[in-house]
């Protein structure tokens, strides 16, 4: 996945298949965006990228065999957003995390309903401002966030109930780190 400034500014992916790189649908989102596509797969294999729209927002789309479509409303973080993050849950439900500038610079999570984006926890999920958020579910379907906090230090994050708790000590880097990511084993 990438942002394609030679081509209008739209996101594009691109799949390797016996031997080729090839656009996946028309080649290009619907709209234009601002950075590249996040995406994530569901157990049917099909695409979803969340990308930043030209005016800043958190937009999602779907592919569907041929094209590209809408998951929801364009821009429905309502505000600016950045470093925008997707997954697909156990339960095949897309799942998104972003800076939100509207709240702090917070992280925020937000859960498909199947018509439109519920915030998970509206207080954010940091304390204070973040970036670089990436969202993950491990093997039992807990959503966890890893983010660079306002100290430029790892800090993550699990979902229990209906708050964002630390896993270990937040900041726990010994120095300042870029790009966190995660993943679990077994």
């Amino acid at each position: 996945a990438f942002g394609d400034s030679g081509n209008g500014y739209h996101a594009s992916i691109m799949k390797y298949e016996t031997g080729i790189w090839d656009l996946v649908g028309s080649g290009t989102f619907a709209l234009p965006s601002n950075y590249a596509a996040a995406f994530d797969f569901d157990s049917n294999f099909v695409a979803y990228a969340a990308i930043e729209d030209m005016d800043y927002g958190a937009t999602v789309m779907k592919f569907t065999g041929t094209s590209w479509a809408l998951l929801g409303p364009v821009g429905f973080s309502g505000s600016y957003i950045n470093d925008m993050s997707i997954i697909i849950d156990n339960n095949e439900v897309p799942i998104v995390a972003y800076e939100d500038f509207s709240n702090n610079h917070k992280a925020i999570a937000r859960k498909f309903n199947g018509t439109n984006w519920d915030v998970i926890c509206p207080a954010g999920i940091s304390g204070s401002g973040t970036d670089r958020s990436s969202i993950y579910i491990d093997p039992s379907n807990t959503p966890y966030l890893c983010y660079m906090n306002e100290n430029q230090k790892s800090t993550v994050k699990k979902l229990i109930g209906n708050n964002w708790v630390n896993v270990g000590m937040e900041g726990f880097s010994a120095g300042k780190i870029d790009y966190p990511s995660l993943s679990f084993d077994n």
